[in-house]
């Protein structure tokens, strides 16, 4: 790296830290509201930027030019319809956390069923989400060993603790203003790089495109046979892809703490329905452009006679250090730094919100000081980014030889997710499946997944690999089997759940909320 490169580079991690510190300063936080949810009164706009930042900022960025370099667009029907279903999970389980006004979905669990539920999910979630935040310092470690030539483990320190300082110091309102500013960042250097790449190569964006998505990295596999297949030696069909947006966008609308704290930090479940919206419409171009900087890269290499025998994961950083004048690899730099702690930032946040309104306050709590919590929260919060910088570290050593790309490895370690849907899924469908239904499928459902990712890697040291999208298939089908039994035998409706299913809700029923002093 040049000096201009790491001046850039400096001048964001200052700027990041200053919102951190401003916000500190002159925002509340005398309250669990004001530190979890920004006083429940942050507009619509920037929360909804925020929203997208979050999700895409992590393994997307290095999984989807990855994608594109190695195999081409046939994957990117995956990220087509996954606003689609968004849009769908959000109006079917939003409007419970609004009406009960809870700090997480887990809050709901107890209401529906019981304790049990509500800790068996959180638990579930909070060991998830630890491994994707170390999952997200990993990705860092990715971009900054190809762009810069960082040893991966002072890459995940660095950004680690600059990461845990500004959330530290701002609570939500800093999280959502710098991924606010690390969207912009984040877009104008993603743009950047694809011009980059597209003047390099003669024939312009029409025949970039072309030679990009020729033959198998095309569509033309949506014209195969085994497209259309159940066979899970098969990398990528249409069921397999369905299944897994949809299960992905049910968890990050049900029981993904991360991006349900963004919507219940605005101050009405209208303003949260123009947050999605948002969110969603600006997703498409958004992964669009991500799309295309890979494909823009490899067809460079590909002219340079380089592709065949560069790593897809790390090819958009090759080029950015090999190709790229200074200022403008600082900026993309710049950019891969602001991506990686916008999440990083939000699930260090939600892994302390879910610690302590879910394990510390029903369990653990014997007095109602907010002084006495809000120092706690803060001591959590730095002791979780700690433990993920260490889970990050042993991941550098595992994932490289866990799966052909980060796309895979990323599936891997989330397979477990959609089990937590489905969880809530039956909470707010059914009124006849009770808290031992989902205790007992949801075991059976882990330890099904549990063998499936076992014979995954077996497979994978085979050469002969399980398509990563099956893996969290089979658990969740189990599952869900077992609970859709449940609600068909059973005849008798649950007692004391009125306003908390969506017939309740369409019949006029609202769930009723206790006042609460926080």
């Amino acid at each position: 790296m040049t000096a201009t490169e790491y001046l850039t580079l400096l001048g964001y991690l200052a700027l990041v830290l200053g919102t951190g510190a401003y916000f500190s300063k002159h925002a509340p936080q005398s309250s669990a509201a004001d530190y979890f949810l920004g006083g429940r009164r942050l507009g619509w706009g920037i929360v909804g930027l925020s929203y997208i930042i979050t999700l895409l900022s992590t393994v997307s960025l290095v999984a989807i030019p990855g994608e594109a370099f190695n195999h081409g667009v046939g994957l990117s029907l995956r990220y087509l319809l996954s606003p689609v279903a968004a849009i769908i999970f959000f109006y079917v389980f939003t409007r419970f956390y609004f009406a009960l006004q809870s700090f997480t979905p887990f809050e709901y669990l107890e209401r529906r069923f019981d304790t049990r539920v509500r800790a068996l999910a959180s638990i579930a979630f909070f060991s998830i989400r630890l491994i994707y935040v170390a999952l997200v310092l990993f990705s860092s470690a990715r971009v900054f060993e190809g762009a810069a030539g960082w040893p991966p483990a002072l890459t995940i320190i660095i950004v680690g603790a600059v990461g845990m300082a500004y959330v530290y110091l701002g609570g939500m309102r800093a999280v959502v203003w710098t991924d606010v500013l690390q969207f912009v960042v984040l877009f104008i250097g993603m743009c950047t790089i694809g011009w980059l790449a597209v003047r390099g190569v003669e024939g312009g964006v029409v025949e970039l495109l072309q030679r990009g998505t020729e033959g198998e990295r095309g569509f033309v596999a949506y014209g195969d046979p085994e497209f259309y297949s159940v066979n899970p030696f098969v990398r990528m069909t249409l069921w397999f892809i369905l299944w897994v947006v949809f299960a992905d966008r049910m968890f990050y609308a049900s029981g993904d703490q991360i991006c349900i704290q963004r919507l219940l930090s605005v101050s009405s479940y209208g303003n949260a329905q123009k947050t999605m919206w948002l969110s969603q419409i600006l997703t498409v171009p958004t992964m669009a452009l991500l799309w295309f900087v890979g494909l823009a890269v490899y067809v460079f290499y590909l002219d340079a006679g380089k592709a065949a025998d560069m790593d897809g994961d790390g090819a958009v950083f090759d080029f950015v250090s090999s190709e790229a004048p200074p200022l403008v690899a600082g900026l993309f730099l710049g950019g891969m730094v602001a991506a990686i702690m916008s999440t990083l930032d939000s699930g260090i946040h939600s892994l302390t919100t879910v610690l302590m309104r879910d394990f510390y306050r029903p369990f653990v709590r014997k007095k109602r000081d907010a002084a006495f919590e809000m120092r706690l929260a803060k001591g959590v919060l730095l002791g979780l980014g700690v433990l993920s910088v260490c889970v990050a570290l042993m991941l550098a050593f595992i994932a490289e030889g866990l799966a052909e790309t980060f796309m895979e490895t990323s599936i891997f370690w989330m397979s477990f997710q959609g089990l937590i849907a489905i969880v809530f899924l039956f909470g707010v469908a059914s009124r006849r499946v009770t808290s031992g239904d989902i205790l007992r499928a949801f075991c059976i459902g882990a330890a099904v997944t549990t063998l499936v990712c076992v014979a995954y890697w077996i497979q994978m040291a085979r050469g002969n690999p399980i398509s990563p999208m099956f893996v969290n298939i089979p658990g969740q089908l189990i599952m869900l089997l077992m609970l859709l039994g449940c609600a068909l035998l059973r005849k008798q409706r649950l007692s004391g759940i009125d306003g908390l299913t969506l017939a309740d809700w369409f019949g006029g029923g609202r769930p009723e909320r206790e006042e609460e002093n926080d």
